[in-house]
């Protein structure tokens, strides 16, 4: 029997800690509700865990691009709407003047309304407007959508100049009565008709656009956000502690933890059986 070293004891100590850290590893993931609270828990884990963050977070932020993005397509189809409402009515003004009943004064009045028909397409189209930013007048020019969470996942709009002037075909950047598409006279009336005719189609073809890219980008939306959730659900597994999991470890370990320590106390105590030898 020795006394200067007691190895049982030591090793007794030596689990004695080990059960500690680990009751101490498990409270403290069952107190955050993560599995990974530092590098040191999970090394690569935590490294594989934070690259699905940032696809998650970036697919989440490129679903609400896609979002802003569908919104500006409606604002601007609500003002081409307007716009082509406007130019059926210039149509029908056209075609009443092209009638050979109608005298001068008559189409004086239809000119009137005609001419102001289409200062009101200019003023759709300059203050159609989305977070500031002048959808119908073309000058905005592309507008580019980060539509993903890499570089390079973008999308292209491009609605273009929706103004009078470039739909009717103005000579310049004023409206002239007299060059320009007008009903002045039953001749110049017959042209207006096939002028505004081009500028509806052109509206028409300009709206099955918009509400093909509206379309687009809401599938793309629909593909960022079920790429986000099954990545977060992937990350979970990853990080996020499984609570009755841990409450089984904690009880084992808090059992083990005070076997160990009765333990340490009986062979701290054995040595001391030397002295009913000494007395």
């Amino acid at each position: 029997m020795r006394i200067n070293n007691n190895p049982g004891a030591i090793h007794a100590q030596k689990q004695r800690e080990t059960n500690t850290e680990a009751v101490l590893n498990r409270l403290k993931k069952l107190s955050s509700g993560k599995n990974v609270n530092s590098a040191a828990d999970n090394a690569a884990g935590l490294a594989i865990s934070e690259k699905m963050r940032t696809q998650i977070t970036g697919s989440m932020k490129a679903s609400q691009n896609t979002q802003d993005a569908v919104s500006l397509l409606q604002v601007a189809e609500g003002g081409l709407s307007a716009i082509q409402n406007m130019l059926q009515r210039g149509r029908e003004l056209a075609v009443q003047s092209a009638n050979g009943t109608n005298d001068n004064l008559d189409r004086a009045a239809l000119q009137g309304e005609f001419a102001n028909i289409t200062a009101e397409i200019d003023q759709t189209a300059g203050t159609t407007e989305f977070n500031g930013l002048n959808v119908l007048d073309g000058s905005a020019g592309a507008i580019t959508v980060q539509a993903g969470p890499n570089e390079g996942d973008t999308t292209d709009i491009n609605i273009g100049d929706m103004s009078a002037g470039a739909l009717l075909g103005f000579a310049s950047d004023e409206y002239n009565a007299e060059t320009d598409a007008n009903v002045n006279s039953a001749g110049a009336a017959q042209s207006a008709i096939g002028t505004v005719d081009s500028a509806i189609n052109d509206i028409s073809l300009k709206r099955a656009e918009i509400g093909a890219m509206q379309n687009r980008l809401e599938f793309r939306m629909q593909t960022l956000d079920i790429g986000a959730e099954n990545m977060q659900a992937a990350e979970s597994r990853i990080r996020d502690a499984d609570m009755a999991k841990m409450m089984t470890e904690l009880t084992t370990k808090s059992i083990l933890q005070k076997a160990s320590t009765a333990v340490l106390a009986q062979a701290n105590a054995r040595p001391q059986n030397v002295l009913q030898m000494i007395g």
